[in-house]
């Protein structure tokens, strides 16, 4: 009994439509309707059970937009909406036909890559020549990865009842994870079909491939992507009524995202000026602590930097270092990421908070180790980068005091907070990386303040500490050390509020003792 509409969105991609749509001959799909978003050339593509439906409105790439056109037209109880690059196996619409329910959410999270030249006729030949999504898989990505693959399937009824995907979603990210959680937030039944499909393997073609006047409005709209979803997920907020139009997207809100770009679009590069990375680029951050529990504004903090950076790089992993000293931890991170094979790594104290790009920003200077700025938690708060490596290195003069305007400044010497560090350089110094140096502290007499006939030894403590120790090894073998004066690790200071004080005003007592 044919029941499902398969919707595919494309704009471009036609090479790829005979593998995806002739695994798609089952008794349960009814039609395949091809939603040809804007493509250059109009897609042809002919077989018994698919049509083509074209919107051919200059504008940004919106997949929420093609889906709902799609659905518009579609003729049966269910839809099943594919990438126009995911393959399904032999057996996926048996397993996904005794799952079909009108309370039923359906997707996976079981996505392979397979190279187009790799492809055979069958299937078990195909996934033995597939490779992981991820270059880095351990049992945390394997229990906790919430990607849908770029398949899912509910009833139709549902859909035009949440009013259909939303719009504002233009470009590239985040649809499939909005309508898993319309169907969480609206009672239906989730279901993840265990069933392994493939991504047949093409060119990054996201933003890179826009034309040149539209890729900087995209890459701004994909770096406010996860506050785009936070707040289109918020209880208060109501999702246009008109959807799937061939008149155009409904997306009030991209609108007023282009005028906040107007304005700040002379400070973005341009294309040919930015730096591009491998996407399978490897990055590990290391949280430094050694308490019970972690500050609740730096996990927040430290959970936006994951995801924004694992949006970009999704070999991006947080590993926390314990020990019972800080530079061993420090030490313990270097070689944690030297032997898992890393490309980058970055150390995060938890008493910092971190913007949420810092890592894509510092990796863009292309610099063996770059840093942003902190200062010190204590009065009078100096700064924690210097210019030159000397002692006593603590001079006014030495100081790196930055407005936000001074661009990348080479330095001698900073505290490892946000350092990023490339592991191929970390593997070229000598171990241990961090340690305390106390060949330069002393005994020295010192008169007994009481009976001035008597001295007393005293200990001079002019050591070096372990980010100090870090900073001279770098000047040893000859690497530099960079500052991004633009990027601000603000450090967490605490204190008591007085509910009594001479005045009637309220008194802020900083642990440091100022007020």
């Amino acid at each position: 009994m044919k029941q499902i509409s398969v919707i595919i969105p494309i704009r471009g991609r036609n090479d790829r439509l005979y593998e995806i749509i002739n695994r798609l001959d089952h008794d349960i799909v009814g039609e395949v309707i091809i939603v040809d978003y804007c493509s250059d050339e109009p897609i042809k593509f002919h077989n018994e059970y698919s049509r083509i439906v074209r919107y051919d409105k200059h504008g940004p790439w919106n997949k929420a937009h093609a889906i709902n056109i799609g659905v518009k037209s579609a003729k049966f109880d269910y839809i099943m909406t594919l990438d126009a690059d995911i393959l399904l196996g032999p057996s996926f619409l048996d397993k996904l036909k005794s799952k079909l329910s009108l309370d039923a959410f359906i997707y996976t999270n079981k996505v392979k890559r397979i190279k187009k030249e790799d492809l055979r006729t069958i299937w078990k030949t195909n996934m033995q020549k597939s490779f992981p999504w991820h270059q880095n898989t351990n049992i945390r990505t394997e229990a906790f990865n919430l990607a849908t693959g770029g398949f899912q399937c509910f009833p139709k009824k549902w859909f035009e009842r949440i009013k259909g995907l939303d719009e504002n979603l233009v470009y590239y990210g985040g649809m499939d994870n909005i309508t898993i959680i319309d169907a969480r937030n609206t009672g239906m039944n989730l279901i993840i079909l265990n069933e392994t499909i493939l991504h047949l393997e093409h060119e990054n073609q996201k933003e890179m491939n826009l034309p040149k006047d539209e890729r900087k409005f995209a890459t701004y709209v994909k770096s406010t992507r996860w506050e785009l979803m936070e707040y289109i997920t918020s209880p208060g907020y109501i999702k246009p009524d008109n959807y799937g139009s061939m008149e155009g997207p409904n997306c009030p809100l991209v609108d007023k995202y282009r005028n906040i770009f107007e304005q700040i679009k002379h400070e973005i590069p341009d294309s040919e000026d930015t730096v591009e990375f491998d996407r399978d680029t490897k990055i590990m951050i290391a949280v430094i602590n050694n308490k019970s529990t972690l500050p609740e504004r730096f996990v927040r903090s430290l959970m936006a930097m994951h995801i924004h950076t694992k949006n970009i790089f999704p070999n991006t992993d947080i590993k926390f270092v314990r020990s019972c000293q800080v530079n061993n931890m420090r030490n313990m991170a270097v070689m944690d990421a030297i032997n898992g094979g890393y490309d980058y790594l970055i150390c995060l104290d938890d008493d910092h908070e971190y913007p949420v790009d810092s890592i894509p920003r510092l990796m863009c200077h292309q610099q063996d180790f770059v840093t942003g700025c902190t200062r010190q938690r204590i009065a009078p708060y100096n700064p924690t980068q210097f210019y030159k490596f000397k002692m006593p290195m603590k001079q006014e003069s030495n100081f790196v005091r930055c407005t936000g305007e001074d661009g990348l400044i080479k330095i001698e010497c900073s505290g490892p907070v946000g350092m990023l560090m490339k592991v191929s350089a970390l593997m070229k110094l000598d171990y241990p990386y961090y340690w305390m140096d106390y060949s330069n502290a002393e005994y020295v007499l010192k008169r007994n303040t009481t009976e001035d006939w008597t001295f007393y030894p005293e200990f001079v403590s002019n050591y070096v500490g372990g980010d100090y120790v870090f900073a001279r090894q770098l000047l040893e073998k000859g690497f530099d050390l960079y500052l991004d004066s633009s990027i601000d690790f603000p450090h967490m200071i605490s204190g008591v509020v007085d509910a009594i004080s001479e005045d009637g005003s309220a008194n802020v007592r900083l642990d440091d003792g100022a007020t």
